[in-house]
């Protein structure tokens, strides 16, 4: 499994939070100049100028397997039920 972490934080944000909290085997991409994934994804929230919040799952085909969606703009994914999908494949 590889996890990749798409924000709308500058990279060198990214790369702290990932260094101050041991997170090693993560690849994080930013989105923050043109906001084209979240936008292309309808990921984008104009009102607060914010990604939604997500987890996709998706396999070598490029198929998406699972998404989940944080209910409000406050709150996290849930990714224990993420990790539950991947450990029933």
């Amino acid at each position: 499994v590889n996890f990749i972490t798409l924000s709308h934080d500058m990279p060198f944000a990214l790369e702290r939070f990932c260094w101050e909290n041991g997170i090693t085997n993560v690849v994080t991409l930013s989105d923050a100049r043109t906001k084209q994934f979240a936008q292309e994804n309808w990921l984008y929230m104009n009102e607060f100028d914010l990604m939604t919040r997500a987890v996709f799952i998706i396999d070598e085909q490029m198929e998406v397997l699972y998404i989940d969606y944080a209910d409000e703009v406050t709150q996290d994914v849930d990714l224990l039920n993420a990790f539950a999908f991947l450990n029933n494949l």
